[in-house]
Formats: C-alpha cells, structure tokens, sequence
C-alpha cells in the first residue's frame, strides 16, 4: 500500500511547477514579484507553479515561459523543460521552436515630457522672431520716404523757384510809374505849338496810344499788393534729416536728404503737407513764426501733419 501512495508524491515533486515554486520561496520571492519582472499575469504564474498549462495551449510557449522563470530564479532550464516533457510529451518537438513572448516595457514619461517642453520653446521661439520682424516692418515702413506717383523724387530747389516767382511783381509797378506821365506830356504839347497843323494832327494819336498803354500797366499793381504775398517757409537741420513738404497743389517744395548745418527756405500755395525725419533735430519757421513739430511727432521720431498759413 505504501508504494502506491509514494510514487504520485514523487511524480508531483518532479513537475517543472513544483521545482519552481520551491526554488521562489527559498529565495523569498512573491507571486507577484515574478510576475511584474516576467510581465505576465500573476494569476498565470500561479497555474505553471500548480502545472495547470491549460491557458497555454502551445506547449513550445510554455516551454519558453518555463525557460524565462528558471532563468529568473537562476535555476537549470533543461531540468524544467525535462520535467515539463515528462508530463507532457514532446508532440511538437519537431515543429519550430517558437520564441518566448518578449514584452516591450513602455517607456519612462521623460522623454516625451522632454519632447513637448522642447516643442514649446521651439514654437515660442518663432512666434518671439515672428513679432520682431513685424516690429521692425513696421517701424521701416513709417521711416521710410514717400515716393510720387511716378516712382521718382524730386529734389527742386527751392532757391529757385522763390527767384522765379518773385521778379515779375516787384517790376511791373516801376514800368507804370514811367509810363503814366506821357499823357499829361502829350496833353500838354498840342497847347505849346497850335501854329503847326501837323503836329496837332499828330498830337491826338500819341495819347491814343498812351491810354491803350495804361489799362495795361495800371492791372499789374493789383496782384503784386501785400496781400498776396506768398507764404515762406524756412528750415534748419542740427542733423541729417530726410523731408518732404508739398503745397495744395501737389507741387514738391522741398524734397530729399538735408544734411546737418544746413538750411532749407521754399514758398508755396497752403495747407503745406510735411514729412520730417529726424523731426526732434529740425527747426521749422512758417514766414519768420517758429512752428512747434513736437505735438506732431511720432514715437520713431517722424513727423507728419498739415500746416496752414
């Protein structure tokens, strides 16, 4: 009766389960401990420690399985796969040896923290680059001259166009005043001389021609009066400035780069539109008057406002 019962007991120590539960808890391991560094569930370490392989079906997993956790305990592989093989047979022994199952652990959260801290900075860092090239745009833009419709600046003189506009009514008044007295001659020379015919014949024609003189001569004085005096406008530059006036005709007055220590004077037709670069270093007088530029100012010390006389 005694060997009846010995020989089921001895089978049952021989099963690669039952090695590999003893050799777990002499080492003080848990269940679960071999599971997490299997990754398998703990509940299929339980079945291999009981030799209950019914959850797998394919006996050369199993055996990989039994490899990786005699390899974990530091025990002999073939002794577990020999007693797996006892118990089970080697049916597929023939068919390739399939791999142990490995299980890609995931990966720490660090790098992917990594990666979205770095995409952070990287797109801060264009939208930083982005709004300083706008900033600069902008500020080229409002220093930037103003050019005429036909894509050319003019840089008239103004010396020039004051001479050429100034000459004709200071004359006209002084050809009037050596005119008017041929009338009173010619009035006067027919009463002199009445012996002679034929200069009082000719007497009359001479005023004729005096009287179409004079409506002539006398019109001229009226558009040279005071009152239509044209209005000056004088500059002076402590710096290179950039300028542009132009007069309610449209016509350029005073246009291009002014450089340091000089001095700029033009006349025109109001309102004046002005652009002034560099407008904290000029000084702007409208017929002698000193016009104030700081009101008018921007904060890239441009200028840009409309002047009445």
């Amino acid at each position: 009766m005694t060997e009846r019962h010995d020989t089921p007991i001895q089978d049952t120590l021989h099963m690669p389960g039952t090695l590999l539960k003893a050799e777990r808890e002499r080492q003080g391991l848990s269940v679960d401990t071999v599971a997490r560094k299997l990754n398998l569930k703990p509940s299929l370490v339980d079945d291999f420690e009981r030799n209950q392989f019914d959850k797998v079906q394919i006996a050369a997993y199993r055996r990989g399985y039994l490899r990786s956790y005699a390899r974990l305990l530091h025990m002999d592989e073939a002794i577990i796969v020999d007693a797996h093989d006892r118990q089970f047979g080697r049916e597929d022994a023939s068919t390739p040896r399939a791999a142990p199952i490995q299980t890609i652990k995931p990966r720490s959260g660090r790098p992917g923290r990594l990666g979205r801290i770095v995409f952070r900075l990287f797109t801060l860092l264009v939208i930083a680059v982005l709004a300083g090239l706008t900033l600069v745009w902008w500020q080229s833009r409002d220093n930037t001259p103003d050019v005429t419709d036909d894509g050319v600046d003019t840089t008239a003189l103004p010396a020039s166009e004051s001479i050429t506009q100034i000459p004709t009514p200071i004359e006209i008044p002084d050809t009037t005043a050596q005119v008017s007295p041929t009338p009173e001659q010619q009035d006067t020379a027919p009463t002199t001389e009445p012996a002679t015919p034929a200069i009082e014949e000719t007497a009359p024609s001479t005023p004729e021609v005096a009287d179409s003189a004079t409506p002539d001569t006398s019109s001229a004085p009226v558009a040279t009066d005071a009152d239509t005096a044209v209005p000056t406008l004088a500059m002076s530059f402590a710096q290179d400035s950039w300028v542009r006036i132009t007069d309610s005709s449209g016509k350029n007055v005073i246009s291009g780069l002014q450089t340091a220590g000089t001095t700029a004077q033009a006349e025109g037709t109001p309102p004046f539109r002005l652009t002034i670069g560099n407008a904290s270093h000029v000084t702007l007088r409208l017929n002698g008057e000193q016009v104030n530029l700081a009101p008018h100012t921007r904060s890239n010390n441009v200028a840009k406002f409309t002047l009445n006389q």
